[in-house]
């Protein structure tokens, strides 16, 4: 899982640079959570948000310009629990990250590239009833988005 999210941290880097105009955030919990059905999830521990284009208040990433992006979404369950969360352009479902642990722990994770309008919002919601495993000194579950070319 962390090697994932390094490696979308060191694609974003490559692809986007450091400069003026440079559009990428990176959120993750600072704890365990359980949220409920169609809940809007919010990320409070903001690693990046270049750009500015991310609300961790809301969970809400707001495109500044359209073009395309990636967005990845990963998570872990708490011992011997589920959970299930989809990511959303609007109302367009995008993906989907589920798991289900038995006497253990599960993990999960996807990406997707995808068109994103200047103003469109982008976020995560449960799809069912889910838990999360987090702790303050790891981060295993995290929302990241970055914008690749402008078009």
């Amino acid at each position: 899982m962390l090697i994932a999210v390094l490696a979308t941290c060191v694609l974003m880097c490559t692809v986007s640079g450091d400069g003026p105009g440079i559009v990428a955030f990176s959120a993750s919990f600072n704890e365990s959570q359980v949220f409920e059905t169609d809940q809007l999830i919010k990320f409070p521990k903001v690693h990046n948000n270049f750009g500015n284009a991310f609300n961790n208040d809301t969970g809400v990433f707001t495109a500044s310009k359209t073009g395309l992006y990636f967005f990845s979404l990963f998570a872990h369950a708490q011992y011997d629990q589920a959970f299930c969360f989809r990511i959303f352009r609007e109302n367009t479902r995008l993906i989907s990250v589920c798991g289900r642990s038995a006497g253990s722990h599960a993990a999960s994770g996807n990406a997707v590239l995808s068109r994103v309008k200047s103003g469109e919002k982008v976020f995560v919601r449960a799809f069912h009833k889910s838990f999360i495993y987090e702790n303050s000194e790891n981060t295993y579950s995290s929302f990241n988005g970055y914008l690749v070319s402008l078009n």
